[in-house]
């Protein structure tokens, strides 16, 4: 089982097995079969704020970071800490981001952490293959919150070898880029904007200004057509 000081990347955690068998007739000389050599991967995801589009400078601190990873449903009466997206959200702030862990999905929180010693850097180590959700769930005072991300990690690795080694290791979009395999570091920035949001396009509110507004054109079709009869009349 990896602990807090596993190591992270390509140089893996290597572990080996063998069997050791002997003869009833001679026990004092037992055989041993070749040994078989396995390494874990564990990874790091690597998340640096900043509060403008140019870096230098604008590191933002004052958020918090929570990662969740998507897990199978619990079996009916198991202990588990994994609760539903819908379940998550509901101890959510107003303005926190997360239509990224869907309501009927399970996940168990990997960790959520403040910037580490440099400011603006937050780091979840640990990590392994699966699907991820990264959520800011403190936002800075006087910024919006960023919006939450969905990503898959992907690693790929010897099967069948002496001596495994990591081949593959990525992110998805979030990452594109920024994944560093020697050292198993998925790393991404992410900006906030200070201000006031304005409203979304595309949701009830803009539906109700088209149909007044459609309605408001057929009107007025209507009472041209209706005007014209009425002098046509006269």
């Amino acid at each position: 089982t990896l602990n807090e000081n596993a190591t992270i990347g390509a140089a893996g955690n290597p572990n080996e097995v063998y069997g050791e068998y002997r003869n009833l007739n001679y026990p004092e000389n037992p055989k041993f079969t070749p040994k078989d050599r396995v390494i874990v991967f564990t990874y790091k995801v690597n998340v640096d704020k900043y509060k403008e589009e140019v870096k230098d400078g604008n590191e933002l601190t004052g958020a918090v970071f929570t990662l969740y990873k998507e897990v199978p449903a619990p079996a009916e009466g198991a202990t588990t800490s994994a609760k539903t997206g819908a379940e998550i959200k509901r101890g959510f702030a107003d303005n926190i981001k997360a239509s990224e862990l869907k309501d009927d999905k399970y996940y168990i929180v990997i960790a959520a952490t403040e910037a580490e010693s440099d400011g603006d850097t937050f780091g979840f180590k640990g990590v392994d293959d699966g699907n991820y959700v990264l959520v800011e769930t403190t936002v800075p005072n006087g910024y919006n919150a960023w919006e939450s991300e969905a990503f898959t990690i992907t690693a790929e690795h010897d099967v069948e070898s002496d001596a495994p080694q990591l081949t593959k290791l990525e992110g998805g979009d979030l990452f594109t880029g920024g994944v560093d395999i020697e050292n198993g570091v998925l790393d991404t920035d992410i900006t906030n904007n200070s201000g006031i949001k304005l409203p979304e396009t595309g949701g009830i509110g803009t539906t109700i200004f088209y149909v007044v507004g459609a309605l408001l054109v057929v009107g007025a079709g209507v009472l041209l057509v209706t005007k014209k009869r009425m002098n046509s009349a006269e």
